[in-house]
């Protein structure tokens, strides 16, 4: 009985990674994601990393994202700032919103790049305007230090407020901040 078990789960779990060796770049991000957070499986970084190498190579904008962070952070895979440039642009290009800001930061900050303070407006810009609230307050950092754009107090606030009111606490110290002047 032991025996027929051990062979049953033998066969499910071949079986289950050659589905997962077969399948699509969303599936294989999924994957990846299971051993990156280690809530679903023990955590593993380096097996994280090849699962969203897998699903980036197959063109899905998730898994370009999260390997450009693998290369950003250096986690599970050796820290390359150009490499992470490279798959942050590819899934920024498909429209994913934490790639675009992610790759607005890479040309803030210099990494992977050369230093384009305007490109990076522009890539927040676009991430904000779909919802996503770290690129929100970056965006009002730009406009309340003219970093990018022209100085504008009002647009810093308004960039804040968005931000503050999808749950980034940056954003709601900078509202306090702005307050307190």
């Amino acid at each position: 009985m032991k025996q027929t078990i051990s062979l049953i789960l033998s066969l499910f779990l071949f079986t289950s990674t050659i589905c997962v060796a077969q399948t699509d770049g969303k599936s294989l991000a999924i994957e990846g994601l299971k051993y990156y957070n280690g809530k679903v499986v023990e955590k593993n970084l380096e097996k994280a990393a090849g699962f969203f190498r897998q699903s980036a190579e197959a063109g899905d904008m998730v898994g370009q994202y999260f390997l450009g962070y693998c290369y950003f952070n250096g986690e599970g895979i050796a820290k390359n700032p150009s490499e992470a440039f490279n798959w942050f642009s590819k899934s920024a290009a498909q429209g994913c919103a934490q790639a675009q800001c992610e790759l607005g930061y890479c040309y803030y900050m210099g990494i992977g790049v050369d230093v384009d303070q305007k490109k990076a407006v522009e890539l927040y810009e676009q991430s904000a305007n779909k919802g996503y609230p770290k690129a929100q307050f970056y965006l009002g950092d730009c406009y309340f230090n003219g970093e990018g754009v022209e100085e504008d107090e009002g647009k810093a606030r308004y960039w804040y407020h968005r931000a503050a009111d999808n749950g980034n606490e940056d954003a709601k110290e900078a509202l306090v901040r702005l307050l307190e002047q």
